[in-house]
């Protein structure tokens, strides 16, 4: 378990402030006892000397002998030390306890030294057991000078107990000691507190600081200090709010990265350096038909080929850039991959961009066939022409045949003419460069005009256009667009329907509130498959048939785009050997 800052500060205080306490236990008994003992030496020594001149006036008859014993009994109360007069033979000649329970009294055993120096005149300073008293006393020695040279006649002793000094030493120590230890408490109350306010504004930092890591950058930290502390505290609140802006800013950025590419109708793609997917868009997703688990995952087992994988793995072992083509379920992809670099130069990954072309192949594919188609129906009449007149230009022809010929010349050139005035026709439609002029019309009267214009070659065929329209129907568009659209929807329904049949024009009003047209015959009819194609140029469904038979294969697609600009719509249902309807839509005025 670790221990917190606060804990180590507290138990540092009391680890200091115990320490020092074991140290003042350890040498303060000897440092008292030893000054308490000096200083008890000093007092008896500086005592003991003026009681040696008292003394000497003893010797010299000036105070009595009465006297002497009550002074002795005073300075032993008042020093607490036994006071013994000493003669030169060490014999106790006097007690301030009263006369010597002996006769001749107690003798000191001293040591030669101490003995050389109280008959040098100088004190001396026992620590010893005396058998009289039964206990160790602390003794000071001072030598009595009398007589005309000043020689020794004896000595004053004074006795202290040293039990009685240690006692004193022990209460001392006793009182220091729990001096101590109360100021153990007190330090350690003062180092809790002290602990506590130094390390809870650590604490509130090192929180915040799990709160940035875990992506929190709103908090802040209460600043209470100028000291280093709150210079930190104001440093962390400074990195947070630089980092919430930072990451705020990355945030958007990321967001707007990731609506940008999940927006995108092209698949986005990145792998990292192992070649495992990291990011795919939802356009990726659903034209690879990946799910979910396929991040992470190596490139090379995720996508559906290896064709989609290729670039990928050819980008990470070359770091350039690689293209692909890929087929995939019937559509065209086109793949581009880069090498992503980072600041040192090394390539951490690749992104990939998908494109589905399908649409461009399919148009392109359009384009050749609109090119072929157009490159056909111009040679077919422009080679007519050619034999034509070169049949003329040679003599051979009578003037019959000059005549035929030329009606045929004719007749090609007015198909060319409608051929190229149906190509411009349908490129300004498509590109909207022709301006409808619209207004409300009767549609029933245009019916009518259309069967009139269309009787001559009606009534080749012996068909019957039978017009269904309500009386007063009113549409709006522009009425020559719209007669042209029934032209090319009648015109091919004459052409592909047997003689002696009947053909239906019907204009009734739908729930969208629109009129539907329709053209009904009971020609041949269409297979299914081309149903889909009908409305695209020079599509044919039956390809034995030529042009000559009329038409110039831009008849549908020309409708389809004035119904279109008129906001309506196009359709068409046919069943095989019954017959088509094609139908419009128009809006009311």
């Amino acid at each position: 378990m670790k221990k917190s800052i606060f804990s180590k500060l507290l138990l540092m205080n009391i680890a200091v402030v115990t320490a020092a306490l074991l140290v003042i236990a350890l040498l303060l008994p000897q440092f008292i006892s030893g000054f308490i003992f000096t200083q008890k030496e000093r007092e008896l020594t500086a005592k003991g000397k003026e009681l040696a001149r008292l003394t000497q006036s003893y010797y010299e008859g000036r105070i009595s002998d009465e006297n002497f014993l009550e002074l002795l009994l005073s300075l032993d109360q008042f020093l607490e030390a036994r006071i013994w007069l000493v003669n030169r033979d060490g014999v106790v000649i006097k007690a301030s306890y009263g006369e010597p329970p002996f006769r001749r009294g107690p003798q000191l055993r001293l040591s030669e030294e101490h003995l050389k120096r109280l008959s040098s005149g100088e004190s001396v300073v026992v620590r010893h057991y005396l058998t009289h008293f039964k206990e160790v006393m602390l003794s000071v020695g001072v030598p009595i000078m009398a007589g005309y040279n000043a020689e020794p006649v004896g000595a004053i002793f004074l006795h202290a107990p040293v039990t009685e000094i240690t006692a004193t030493v022990n209460n001392l120590v006793k009182f220091v000691l729990l001096s101590g230890l109360a100021a153990v408490c007190l330090a350690s109350l003062i180092g809790y507190i002290f602990s506590r306010r130094l390390s809870r504004p650590l604490q509130e930092m090192t929180e915040a600081a799990r709160r940035m890591g875990q992506g929190e950058y709103t908090s802040r930290i209460k600043i209470n200090s100028e000291d280093e502390l709150g210079q930190l505290a104001f440093s962390l609140n400074y990195l947070a709010g630089r980092l919430e802006k930072t990451i705020t800013a990355l945030q958007r950025e990321k967001r707007n990265f990731e609506s940008m590419v999940t927006g995108m109708l092209e698949g986005v793609i990145g792998i990292n350096s192992a070649g495992e997917l990291i990011y795919v868009n939802a356009a990726a997703k659903e034209m690879l038909q990946l799910d979910d688990t396929a991040v992470s995952r190596h490139i090379g087992r995720a996508l559906p080929t290896e064709q989609f994988a290729a670039p990928f793995l050819k980008t990470l072992a070359g770091g350039r850039p690689e293209t692909g083509s890929v087929e995939f379920n019937g559509n065209h992809y086109s793949v581009h991959v880069s090498p992503v670099e980072d600041e040192t130069g090394s390539s951490p990954g690749a992104v990939g961009l998908i494109q589905d072309v399908s649409e461009t192949a399919r148009l392109e594919a359009m384009r050749r066939e609109f090119i072929a188609n157009v490159s056909h129906e111009l040679r077919t009449p422009l080679t007519i022409l050619g034999g034509y007149s070169e049949a003329l230009l040679d003599g051979t022809a009578d003037s019959t045949q000059k005549t035929r010929f030329l009606k045929i010349i004719r007749a090609e050139i007015e198909r060319l003419d409608r051929l190229i005035t149906d190509l411009l026709d349908l490129s300004r439609l498509q590109a909207r460069r022709i301006e409808l002029h619209k207004k409300e019309f009767d549609f029933k009267k245009l019916a009518l005009e259309l069967k009139t214009r269309l009787m001559p070659r009606l009534e080749l065929k012996r068909i019957d256009l039978v017009v269904d329209v309500a009386p007063k129907l009113k549409l709006w568009g522009d009425r020559d667009r719209i007669m042209q659209v029934l032209l090319n929807l009648v015109e091919n329904a004459i052409r592909h329907s047997p003689e002696d049949e009947t053909i239906n024009l019907l204009a009734q009003l739908t729930e969208e509130q629109k009129v539907e047209v329709s053209i009904q015959d009971r020609g041949p009819g269409m297979a299914a498959e081309d149903l889909p194609h009908i409305w695209e140029r020079f599509y044919r469904v039956d390809k034995s048939r030529d042009r000559r038979q009329g038409g110039t294969g831009l008849g549908l697609a020309i409708t389809r785009e004035i119904i279109e600009a008129h906001d309506g719509t196009v359709s068409v249902q046919s069943i095989p050997g019954k017959g088509s309807r094609f139908s419009f839509t128009l809006p009311l005025p």
